[in-house]
């Protein structure tokens, strides 16, 4: 996570990963534009006027916030609605905020530590040090 943990920027992506569940689906891992309020709140407005509908609606949604993955085949609606139920259902909690990603196995300890500090660290913290430590920051004075 980048930036302001407590605020969504405009043209903001994350990394994703969700890891396997034998005899449900297999490891994916994506990059996404995070939903804002509004775009969830509609969203499931839409699955409330038409139930029947609901599985078209999130892969819309989603085919509109994933930007990359690891699945093959491009990310459209028309690909997502035959994606494993569970698995789907998993990368909308994730990219409407309801859920966390699972830590990729590639993750070194460290990256997983700086993550959880990332969570801890008060706004524009975040930014500072980053600014610090990038070769803008470490060449001005």
């Amino acid at each position: 996570m980048q930036g302001d943990p407590h605020f969504i920027e405009d043209g903001y992506t994350e990394q994703g990963y969700i890891a396997e569940a034998p005899n449900l689906y297999g490891a994916l891992q994506f990059e996404f534009r995070p939903m804002l309020h509004q775009e969830s709140d509609d969203a499931v407005a839409a699955m409330t006027r038409a139930p029947n509908s609901s599985t078209s609606v999130v892969a819309a949604a989603l085919a509109q916030h994933l930007t990359k993955w690891s699945a093959k085949g491009p990310i459209t609606a028309d690909r997502l609605v035959k994606m494993r139920v569970k698995l789907l259902e998993r990368l909308y909690g994730i990219v409407s905020g309801a859920r966390v990603s699972d830590v990729p196995p590639e993750a070194t300890h460290d990256e997983v530590q700086q993550t959880a500090a990332r969570l801890h660290m008060a706004p524009g913290e975040a930014e500072a040090r980053d600014l610090k430590n990038s070769e803008t920051g470490s060449h001005s004075s």
